[in-house]
């Protein structure tokens, strides 16, 4: 039961940390997929004018914002996977964070509903990742298990 949590702990977290840490490089430079830069680019000027500070008079720049996103999502990804315990679940937070705001403006924009599917798909990931942070993990030391193994022998005899 542990070798196989701690294979889907570890299955989820390296995923999770691929697609935000690939995703935030797209955003900060196109030397990686320039069609895919572009693109984001385009979703940003977009989601600027969506954005709800511009109700209160502000003015988002989309040359600053997919940038920041961008830092944002390669900084929490890679403390997901190297970051100590209490880290890692506030970059899970973040991640969070962040997804529902593509879902939000996703949503503003009028997207076609298959534009839903990945940003919905990894905040569920994150929110899985999340709960297997709160969900206590069983440590049984060796001495555990020859205990334990003796108390079977012995109930096994009787």
């Amino acid at each position: 039961m542990g070798r196989c949590r701690t294979i889907f702990v570890g299955l989820v977290t390296g995923l999770l940390a691929f697609v935000f840490i690939t995703a935030g490089a797209i955003k900060l430079t196109p030397k990686i997929s320039v069609q895919a830069h572009k693109r984001m680019y385009r979703d940003f000027v977009q989601y600027a004018k969506l954005h709800p500070a511009v109700k209160f008079g502000y003015d988002i720049d989309p040359k600053k914002f997919m940038p920041q996103v961008g830092v944002v999502e390669v900084i929490a990804g890679t403390f997901l996977v190297v970051g100590p315990r209490s880290t890692r679940m506030i970059c899970c937070l973040v991640l969070s964070s962040l997804m529902v705001g593509a879902l939000y403006f996703v949503k503003a924009a009028n997207k076609p509903r298959e534009e839903w599917v990945v940003p919905a798909v990894v905040l569920f990931l994150t929110f899985i990742r999340f709960n297997l942070f709160l969900s206590p993990t069983v440590i049984v030391t060796e001495k555990e298990k020859k205990k334990n193994k003796k108390e079977k022998k012995a109930k096994k005899e009787q």
